[in-house]
């Protein structure tokens, strides 16, 4: 069977055929005979690859949703151990602990935490700077010129 690409150089090569002028009624005839089957066998490709599209997107679709479920179990078995590792720490109330198998001990650390992250001075600010695209293109489009950028036409395909 003809790829797509195969079968759009073969509307190109018979369609160039079409254009010459000393064709005979037979090679005429022929050629749109071969033109009517490519077109034909195109049609059934592309019908095909869209329905293959389709049930990739119901397959994407359902990754997504077990994905979201992963998540939250990942999540539900996460809070389950720091439940757990509280209640330890509560029951040895902070004293080493250790047999055969598993040891209990304590590390120190320091932390930084914010009361009132609006009195974080600049000096101790990460900004992050990324563009507004949205009043970008808003003012692109009423005319307005901006050096380095510049509004792109598209074209999306659109599968149902």
């Amino acid at each position: 069977m003809s790829t797509l690409y195969d079968l759009q150089n073969d509307l190109y090569h018979i369609l160039n055929r079409f254009a010459a002028d000393d064709l005979t009624e037979d090679e005429r005839k022929a050629a749109q005979d071969a033109l009517d089957a490519t077109l034909g066998e195109r049609d059934v490709k592309i019908n095909n690859i869209c329905g293959l599209i389709k049930n990739w997107e119901g397959d994407l679709e359902a990754l997504e949703s077990e994905i979201k479920k992963l998540r939250e179990k990942k999540a539900k078995k996460e809070r389950k151990i720091e439940r757990l590792t509280n209640y330890v720490q509560y029951c040895l109330g902070g004293q080493a602990w250790s047999n055969a198998v598993h040891k209990v001990s304590y590390l120190t650390s320091t932390a930084v935490e914010c009361a009132d992250l609006a009195d974080l001075p600049d000096a101790y600010a990460r900004i992050v700077r990324e563009p507004d695209k949205a009043t970008l293109k808003k003012d692109l489009l009423s005319g307005a010129s901006i050096p380095g950028w510049y509004l792109v036409h598209r074209t999306n395909i659109q599968i149902k």
